[in-house]
């Protein structure tokens, strides 16, 4: 599987479905994990 995405065989993007800096950990990361178990898959931490 890592393999297939590394060649760019599967897209992985449809799967992110929010972007955030790590200083809005918490207040734009976690408290939105919370609140929408349903509809967060992969959520992407900005260094």
């Amino acid at each position: 599987m890592i393999d297939l995405v590394r060649a760019g065989k599967i897209d992985l993007e449809p799967f992110i479905t929010a972007r955030i800096e790590v200083k809005d950990f918490v207040e734009g990361g976690l408290k939105l994990l919370q609140a929408e178990t349903d509809s967060q898959v992969k959520m992407l931490v900005r260094l």
